[in-house]
């Protein structure tokens, strides 16, 4: 985001008057506003709000003594934000210790706060039933949670039990606040189950795989959950259906579209795995295919079947990428959204797969054995697959798609993604030349594997020079895992700059963001 220039005036005139010189004499005052425990964005965060008379220093200690949250901050008042823990993670219980030092590191406050261990509670347990082929199918749990501990608390993974039957499943991500109740939802498949009444076991941990809650329930199966119905000719009528699973399309349709051409991370995103996995299995069954091209041309067709549709038919320019389950349930698409739902499916059957970026177009690459069909490698040593033509088969290329060489290849593999964005950017000056951007930013790893040694650099770039460039390392990020980076970097004088930070991994440039305003 860009720098706040109203932020900016203000912190002049604030630090300007902390250095008026009379008030050095006097005991520096700081007051607590208020202080209250919240998630932010995945993170537990201790919303602190306070004033100060003069330069003041703000520390966080964890139960064990060490510094969690540092800052400075000058004469007025102020909002922070001390991040506790890591992304989705419930910090420890224990003592926490809130204490601001004047400029002279005299201590002048401080605040003991006592957090108590995790406490959650299984209120309440509604499944999701699907009825195929006259035999139950759990496909689906929405439970209410209770949390009566002193900190948010992230469930993660479901593991269920019925009719001897293992599974189990991923939360769509959600926090439960402190004393306070919400429901999760979770997509867990278990099949063939009696319709007499069960013995239902579920255990919920949370990302470290800690059990926070469990509960046993009996339950007797009926059918609550509607059907997505499919019927598309090749070789034959074919009819599909699958669980219309409402609670992963809400959750996928309320996510923000993502600011990045590699559409490989719409396939990357982990909630809809399972659920993937499911409608590779069904589609499957209604073919006789043994052969790798006979199934991809039918998982082909399938989707070669449902209806094109432009994001926008009244702004071509428009793009609105939709994730696989979006795709399903809506059964309509743009040449983008086909590939990524043919991508998604193809890598669950265990495929090499790739999105095939083409001016105006969008394919998918298949690495197959060169001898797989009667034609030719299209691009490197991926074949080529049409997801908006019927009946348009494994490694047939349209006309204008061919002798290309400006192709994007995205592989649906074990890579990183990473993104970052700036959760605020502020500018610190004052008369005796102190002149900075603080910056807090979150990287966020959007792909299927661990990133790991890669750098967040922060500069000042004019037309030609880059100015007082400050880096940090981030030895490792999980799949899926956010981290909340600090940044600071002092603003050259003199000439026309705007601040740029990046993302290096393996010594490329794979994200970059810019202040829209120049400096100084």
């Amino acid at each position: 985001m860009p720098v706040d220039k109203k932020v900016v005036v203000l912190v002049i005139v604030v630090l300007l008057s902390s250095f008026s010189g009379c008030t050095l004499f006097n005991k520096t005052e700081f007051s607590l506003i208020s202080l209250v425990i919240d998630d932010d964005g995945g993170f537990v965060g201790m919303s602190i709000s306070f004033n100060t008379s003069d330069k003041t220093t703000l520390k966080l200690f964890d139960p064990d003594g060490d510094v969690l949250f540092l800052d400075d901050y000058y004469k007025g008042i102020h909002n922070a934000m001390a991040y506790l823990d890591e992304y989705r993670k419930t910090p420890p219980s224990g003592r926490y210790d809130l204490k601001c030092y004047d400029e002279n590191g005299n201590l002048i406050f401080e605040n003991e706060l006592f957090f108590k261990d995790q406490n959650l509670s299984i209120i309440e347990v509604n499944e999701k039933w699907w009825l195929e082929n006259s035999k139950y199918s759990l496909v689906g749990l929405n439970i209410t949670l209770m949390n009566y501990g002193d900190l948010p608390v992230y469930p993660h993974i479901a593991d269920v039990q019925i009719d001897n039957k293992e599974s189990s499943g991923l939360f769509v991500p959600t926090v439960i606040l402190p004393h306070q109740s919400r429901n999760v939802y979770c997509f867990v498949y278990i099949d063939d189950i009696s319709s007499k009444n069960s013995l239902l076991k579920i255990s919920l941990k949370n990302n470290e795989e800690d059990i926070i809650a469990n509960t046993s329930n009996t339950v007797f199966p009926s059918e609550n959950i509607s059907e997505l119905k499919y019927n598309w000719g090749y070789m034959g009528i074919n009819n599909l259906a699958l669980p219309d699973v409402e609670f992963l399309y809400d959750y996928y349709s309320s996510l923000e579209r993502l600011a990045l051409e590699d559409y490989a991370a719409y396939v990357f995103d982990m909630y809809d795995d399972q659920y993937m996995d499911l409608v590779v299995k069904r589609l499957l069954s209604l073919t006789d295919a043994s052969e790798d091209v006979g199934k991809i041309n039918f998982v082909a067709s399938f989707i070669q079947n449902l209806d094109y549709a432009e994001d926008d038919p009244d702004d071509p320019t428009c793009e609105y990428p939709r994730y696989p389950v979006e795709m399903l349930k809506d059964s309509q698409g743009d040449c983008e959204d086909k590939a990524m739902l043919a991508a998604a499916m193809l890598d669950s059957m265990g495929y090499n797969v790739s999105l095939l970026r083409i001016p105006n177009h969008m394919a998918v690459g298949l690495h197959l054995d060169e001898d797989a069909t009667v034609y030719e490698y299209y691009y490197g040593e991926y074949y080529y697959l049409e997801t908006t033509r019927n009946r348009w088969i494994l490694g047939k290329v349209p006309d204008e798609y061919k002798n290309l060489t400006n192709i994007t290849v995205y592989p649906i593999s074990s890579r990183s993604v990473l993104i970052h964005s700036w959760i605020n950017a502020t500018r610190y000056s004052s008369s005796d030349g102190l002149d900075y951007v603080k910056l807090k930013i979150i990287v966020e790893n959007l792909g299927n594997e661990s990133a790991s040694n890669f750098k967040i650099l922060g500069a000042f770039y004019s037309q030609n020079d880059i100015f007082n460039q400050e880096e940090t390392l981030i030895p490792s990020l999980a799949a899926g895992n956010k981290k909340i980076v600090d940044l600071k970097v002092n603003v050259p004088q003199g000439i026309s700059t705007i601040l740029k930070t990046q993302i290096h991994l393996n010594n490329k440039i794979v994200d970059e963001k810019e202040s829209n305003s120049s400096f100084p």
